[in-house]
């Protein structure tokens, strides 16, 4: 006896596929989905993967901003992530960096 497990998926197949060929007009003209969408491609994931998680949190941009009456905002959408080294409040020279650049007045004998 063979047993043989799936998972059934369940879903509009045409909304699938419009959700899915949604990704296409962000991707081209949002500079911050596309970033959102190359760190997905980064991790490892595939097209499908990248784009459907591009969509997921679009949709639930568009069901946010719809429900708060707010106006869309590229910015507040896709927020920028801080540089590290830009923030971290500590002097970007070290002592010791400062010593070898400062310049030589005497001679060595």
């Amino acid at each position: 006896m063979k047993t043989v497990i799936t998972m059934r998926v369940v879903r509009n197949k045409r909304l699938g596929q419009v959700a899915y060929l949604w990704a296409l007009p962000m991707l081209a003209h949002s500079p911050g989905a596309r970033a959102h969408y190359d760190c997905r491609r980064a991790a490892g994931d595939s097209y499908s993967a990248a784009a459907r998680n591009l969509t997921i949190r679009g949709l639930g941009m568009l069901y946010h901003y719809l429900q708060t009456r707010q106006h869309y905002n590229e910015n507040k959408a896709f927020p920028v992530a801080p540089d590290v080294t830009a923030t971290s409040g500590s002097p970007r020279a070290t002592k010791a960096s400062q010593e070898i650049e400062a310049p030589i007045t005497g001679a060595v004998a």
